[in-house]
């Protein structure tokens, strides 16, 4: 988990290109851990499990640079799946032009 390699916590592999972002944050192991926090709370709306007891307990929040490529990449990829998992849901968001990053106080939001 990327967020044992910030707490260096593990010997495994350390420089991942995801952990790019979190790297750059203030704060990285509260920028990890609020980014699995919304994980864990989507994971919850679809009725996924997701162990939360495994996020660091850090109330603070830090914010991440993300390039207009990166959300660019993520949108494409997330087309991927839907193009195969949920049509109906592909066929609304294609048409979306203008890509924004979710700015938020708190992982409910």
């Amino acid at each position: 988990m990327e967020q044992n390699v910030l707490l260096d916590s593990t010997k495994g592999y350390k420089n991942h290109s995801q952990l790019i972002r979190f790297k750059g944050a203030a704060d990285p192991v509260a920028a990890i851990a609020y980014y699995l926090r919304c994980v864990a709370d989507e994971a919850d709306r679809r009725n996924y499990n997701f162990n939360r007891e495994k996020i660091v307990r850090n109330n603070q929040c830090s914010s991440l640079n993300v390039t207009e490529g990166q959300l660019e990449y993520e949108y494409r990829h997330l087309l991927d799946k839907l193009k195969v998992r949920d049509t109906d849901l592909y066929k609304e968001s294609k048409s979306i032009e203008i890509i924004k990053p979710a700015i938020s106080g708190s992982p409910n939001q």
